[in-house]
C-alpha cells in the first residue's frame, strides 16, 4: 500500500521535556528492502507506548535496532541523552534497555527462583565481582538478590513455585516468570515484543495487569503487540508504523477516527 503524505501531520510533537529513548531519521535495508524509512520517535519516561501496524511494517527490525541486534543505515538513537547508535546488545543492555523475545530463553533445568536471581539487580556496584570478596560479604550479597528474588515472584504470583523446576511451569506461568526476570534486571525500559504470544485467553488478563503496573516502578515500557484489545488496555500512547515509517504517533483513539489508518491496520 503506498504510504500517504497526509499521514505526517498526525505525528505528535514532543516538547523532549521526559523522553527516555529518542530515533532520529533512523533507516535500515536489506538489500532492495526498505524495513525502515527515515524513523523519527520519542519514548516518554515511566509510560506504556504501543507499537502496531501490518505484518513487514518494520516492528521487529525497530526493536533489533535500539537494542543493537542490527545496527541502521544512518541516523541516531539516543538513551538518557547518550548517544547509543552503533552500540552492541551487551553494552545497551548494561546501560538500562532490557529486551523480552518471543521466546523465553528460560533456565528450564534450573529452579524459578535460581531463574530470578541470575537477572537480578545487584545490591552493590562492584557486584560483578562477588567472587573475589570475602566469603561473609558475598553470602550477605547474596542473601539480597535471593530476598529481592522472592518478592518479584511474589509481584508475579509465583513465590509458590520458587522451588520447582522452569521447565515445569505452565506455559502461562513461564510468561509469567519471563516477565519477573525482565523487572528483576537492572534497566528501566523494558521492550516487550508480542508478550501475549502462545498465551491462552484466561491468562492474557493477569499478564496485562503486572505489565500496567511497571510504570508505578519507575519502568518504562514499549511493547508490539497484535492484540488490539490488549495495546488499548495497557498503552498511554500509539506508534503506529507502515511500510517502515512512522505513521502515528498518539492515541489509539485517532487510529479509529483516521479512514487511512483504520483500514491498513483493522481493514475497515
Amino acid at each position: 500500500m503506498r504510504i500517504n503524505k497526509n499521514f505526517e501531520r498526525l505525528i505528535s510533537k514532543s516538547d523532549g521535556m521526559d523522553r527516555i529513548l529518542e530515533l532520529k531519521n533512523i533507516s535500515k535495508s536489506f538489500g532492495g528492502l526498505h524495513a525502515l524509512r527515515d524513523v523519527t520517535l520519542n519514548l516518554s519516561k515511566n509510560k506504556i507506548t504501543g507499537i502496531i501496524g501490518p505484518n513487514g511494517a518494520g516492528k521487529t527490525t525497530l526493536f533489533n535496532i535500539i537494542t543493537g541486534y542490527l545496527h541502521p543505515d544512518n541516523g541516531t538513537i539516543k538513551y538518557r541523552e547518550e548517544n547509543i547508535t552503533g552500540l552492541t546488545p551487551s553494552k545497551i543492555a548494561h546501560l538500562g534497555i532490557i529486551r523480552g523475545f518471543q521466546t523465553l530463553r528460560l533456565f528450564e533445568q534450573l529452579s524459578v527462583l535460581d531463574n530470578v536471581i541470575i537477572y537480578s539487580k545487584p545490591q552493590k556496584k562492584e557486584s560483578i565481582f562477588l567472587s573475589l570478596l570475602p566469603s561473609a560479604l558475598f553470602n550477605q550479597e547474596y542473601k539480597a538478590i535471593k530476598q529481592s528474588s522472592l518478592e518479584y515472584l511474589e509481584l508475579f504470583h509465583l513465590d509458590n513455585k520458587a522451588n520447582a523446576l522452569a521447565g515445569d511451569l505452565s506455559y502461562a506461568e513461564q510468561k509469567l516468570l519471563n516477565l519477573a526476570r525482565l523487572f528483576a534486571m537492572p534497566g528501566d525500559l523494558i521492550l516487550l515484543d508480542e508478550p501475549m504470544s502462545g498465551v491462552d485467553i484466561k491468562i492474557i488478563d493477569q499478564i496485562t495487569s503486572f505489565i500496567k503496573k511497571l510504570p508505578d516502578y519507575r519502568k518504562t515500557v514499549c511493547l508490539i503487540e497484535h492484540s488490539l484489545d490488549v495495546i488499548q488496555s495497557v498503552s498511554d500512547e500509539i506508534i503506529f508504523l507502515g511500510e517502515g515509517k512512522v505513521l502515528f504517533q498518539g492515541n489509539m483513539d485517532d487510529v479509529f477516527k483516521n479512514k487511512e489508518l483504520s483500514n491498513m491496520y483493522l481493514g475497515v
